[in-house]
């Protein structure tokens, strides 16, 4: 049996142009819709694509989300192959065209030249292997191989000279920096609109004119339902009023016209955006153990398709926005809170979605073998908070650290790894299904954690944040919280040694936590918060517990490995208590971050 697989690239360096939101939306987005394209033809022939799962579902817009990745992997009749060839040249001819198209602004007409520079800078690499099997946990890993040594080979294409401007220019740059089309009106009293482009039309379907990708600061304070084009006309009617400038050549900045019509409604968290990234841990084993029991892994894409779906729904019902959900690998921006949602709930919407999409769809796998010696996926995040001016690709990047050194464990597996002491002893210490949180303040400071999403301490970490991030922006209310939540802040800051002491004592962490907090807030204005002492103190001893289960083992362990430095050493031993110290510091900040109600 013969099989063809396909890769696409360059992504990474695609997404490394975009120098904003509706950018880095239209470098992702161009992929999806590349590779859509190119295996049109053979999903229309019914090919059987043994990855990803592919159905009608997919072809739908979903609010702008990208659903096709970049790899593929179908069994191949007579013909195939040269029709792959003959159409991926077609596929980019037809690209180039629509770059081309009078719809975007000050664009080329030459469709050969565009296509010339699309073929020399897009990788679209694949090849055509016969197998001796049709089981997909046979085809799958032999193709990958075959795909991960051709797509490392690079493309540099030429920069072409645009018939406009004469000068050096990046095609692709171009497409995702006008995404939306060109700016029109019907007439002086009519609200701006967009003619749009191929990508948006295929991402969002017909729009009416609508601007279809927001500003940073635009999802960040999206809550406000602050409707920018309506504002926009505004701009540019007072514009043509004391300027005499040209009504249909008026470009607006949306930030400006938030910061400086709504400062009254902006809290200092609005300015602030929440990056969100997950990945899916235990999918290889989990592929194996199928395989093992001869479980059809089309289930396994069913519940990732079905996750991907109605994650989409909620990324958009809370207020965010979809960069790229393909799998189990996610993208997106998000407000830090919107309407009484905070961005922990969210992280823990798409949890609970994911697992009940893996359990809906693997319910055969599932009865099929006991729970010891069934590994199953779950999800780990990173979430990087940033201020809205702040660079987006060191967000985009401190947002990858998060998830893969940190929730993934990875800082672990690879310093050991290198040092080749990565057994099988070492890797039941290997921690999953975590959360990694970093919050960069406008003033440069930085409160972070990671915990696991298992535990008690989790829930109780997001039942602290539902319960004290104040619904009702009363401004007394919030200036007194905001008083004693600091001194709070500062006195767990100052005492960490002690309550270190406090939570490696067994036998009376409880009672000598109760004492410690009973007399460092003991005056009549604390009376009102021992509800917030007892939370504070059940979430200290929940997640040290945690942490010692988690990492006391793997802690001696590295301790008397004699291969890792002590420098190594430091940067992987986890102390428990100061672990559980430091999330609930971090909590707490991030409540006051929220509640707080003046800008730094």
């Amino acid at each position: 049996m013969k099989y063809i697989a396909i890769t696409l690239g360059p992504i990474t360096r695609t997404i490394e142009m975009a120098e904003s939101t509706k950018e880095l939306w239209a470098a992702s987005y161009f992929f999806s819709y590349l590779a859509k394209k190119i295996v049109e033809p053979f999903v229309k022939k019914n090919r059987t694509f043994q990855l990803p799962l592919i159905n009608e579902e997919m072809q739908k817009p979903h609010c702008g989300a990208g659903l096709f990745p970049d790899r593929y992997i179908f069994k191949s009749e007579p013909g195939d192959l040269e029709l792959l060839k003959q159409h991926s040249d077609q596929v980019l001819i037809e690209i180039a065209g629509h770059i081309a198209s009078p719809s975007l602004p000050g664009t080329a007409k030459d469709v050969s030249q565009i296509y010339h520079y699309l073929k020399s800078y897009i990788k679209i690499y694949f090849i055509e292997r016969t197998l001796e099997s049709d089981d997909p946990h046979v085809v799958i890993p032999a193709c990958e191989k075959y795909l991960n040594i051709i797509e490392n080979q690079e493309t540099f294409p030429e920069q072409e000279e645009t018939m406009i401007s004469h000068q050096k220019s990046d095609f692709l740059k171009f497409l995702i920096t006008n995404v939306n089309g060109k700016i029109y009106r019907k007439d002086k009293n009519s609200i701006p609109r967009f003619t749009g482009s191929f990508l948006t039309r295929d991402a969002f379907g017909d729009m009416n004119g609508e601007r279809l990708f927001e500003s940073i600061l635009e999802i960040s304070a999206s809550e406000l339902n602050i409707n920018i084009q309506q504002k926009a006309l505004e701009v540019i009617t007072a514009n043509e009023k004391n300027k005499g400038e040209k009504y249909s050549d008026q470009i607006w900045d949306a930030e400006e016209i938030i910061l400086n019509d709504n400062k009254a409604q902006l809290r200092p968290y609005h300015k602030y955006i929440a990056i969100i990234k997950s990945d899916g841990d235990s999918m290889g084993e989990t592929i194996k153990s199928m395989g093992a029991y001869n479980i059809p892994i089309t289930q396994l894409s069913k519940a990732l398709l079905s996750f991907n779906i109605e994650s989409i729904n909620e990324i958009v019902a809370y207020g965010g926005k979809p960069i790229f959900i393909g799998g189990d690998d996610l993208l997106c921006f998000a407000p830090v809170c919107c309407n009484g949602n905070n961005v922990f709930n969210l992280v823990e919407k798409l949890s609970t979605c994911f697992d009940q999409c893996i359990n809906q769809h693997l319910q055969q796998y599932i009865n099929a073998c006991s729970e010891a010696q069934r590994p199953l996926p779950s999800l780990s995040f990173g979430i990087s908070i940033t201020y809205h001016k702040y660079p987006m690709f060191e967000a985009l990047h401190t947002t990858d650290y998060l998830l893969e050194m940190v929730a993934k464990d990875n800082l672990f597996k690879y310093t050991l790894s290198n040092k080749n002491i990565l057994n099988e002893n070492m890797k039941r210490f290997i921690l999953k299904n975590k959360l990694a949180f970093s919050l960069q303040k406008h003033s440069g400071q930085i409160y972070h954690t990671a915990m696991s999403k298992k535990g008690k301490s989790y829930v109780k970490f997001n039942m602290l944040l539902q319960k004290y991030i104040l619904k009702n922006k009363d401004m007394s209310k919030t200036q007194e919280s905001e008083k004693f939540l600091s001194s709070v802040i500062q006195m767990i800051r100052a005492h960490a040694e002690i309550l270190q002491i406090i939570l490696q004592n067994e036998d009376k962490r409880t009672e000598m936590l109760k004492n410690y907090f009973d007399n460092n807030f003991n005056e009549s204005c604390h009376l009102g918060y021992t509800g917030l002492f007892e939370d504070i103190q059940t979430l200290l001893c929940l997640r040290y517990q945690e942490n010692i289960q988690d990492y006391q083992n793997r802690n001696e362990i590295i301790q008397q490995n004699t291969i890792l430095t002590s420098d190594e050493k430091e940067i992987l031993i986890v102390s428990p208590a100061m672990d559980a110290i430091h999330t609930i510091f971090t909590a707490l900040q991030f409540i006051h971050f929220i509640n707080y109600n003046k800008d730094e």
